[in-house]
């Protein structure tokens, strides 16, 4: 009797381990040493039919993370922070905070945007997630990227974004490579 609950423990542990290599191998991506195709995987590419692309290669090239920076004309004080310049990403978007105690800021932000780089890219904004109203107001700002945008943004030295009519005839804030 102690011998068969042994063959019986024995038994199953060894269906345990099977079912657990099994589960593991399932897992590893297509590609990947062990995997059913041993053929090394590369990244996904990038679908040819669309002009926002899910990925990119790089945005932009060589750019690290960017200092908030601040303007104080006029009534409004601005700031404001890149954000999204990673690899991959289809928009370059800013974080965004106005402050006053004596305007009202009712407005979308977007329509008085503009984003230029050294090497003549310029886009308009194309997203405003702010609040709107009141002396105090923060939200993202958004530019999208066809896949050429995003080259020549990658190959850019310097970034400017420009704010006109917020307060002030025009805001420039100016990042470099």
């Amino acid at each position: 009797m102690r011998n068969r609950i042994l063959l019986l423990l024995a038994a199953a542990l060894s269906l345990g381990l099977i079912l657990v290599a099994a589960t593991v191998v399932q897992r590893l991506p297509q590609g990947a040493p062990g995997s059913a195709s041993g053929q090394v995987a590369g990244p996904p590419a990038a679908s040819a039919t669309s002009e926002y692309p899910q990925t990119l290669d790089r945005i932009p090239g060589g750019w690290t993370a960017l200092a908030t920076q601040t303007d104080e004309q006029g009534e409004i004080e601005i700031a404001v922070t890149p954000l999204d310049l990673q690899e991959g990403a289809a928009s370059i978007d800013f974080e965004i905070s106005l402050n006053t105690h004596s305007v009202d800021l009712s407005m979308d932000l977007a329509e008085f945007a503009t984003l230029l780089t050294d090497n003549g890219l310029e886009l308009a904004a194309v997203g405003w997630d702010g609040s709107s109203g009141g002396h105090h107001v923060s939200g993202v700002l958004s530019f999208a990227l066809t896949v050429e945008q995003a080259r020549q943004l990658a190959k850019a030295d310097e970034i400017r974004l420009i704010l006109r009519d917020v307060g002030a005839p025009e805001r420039v804030f100016r990042w470099q490579n």
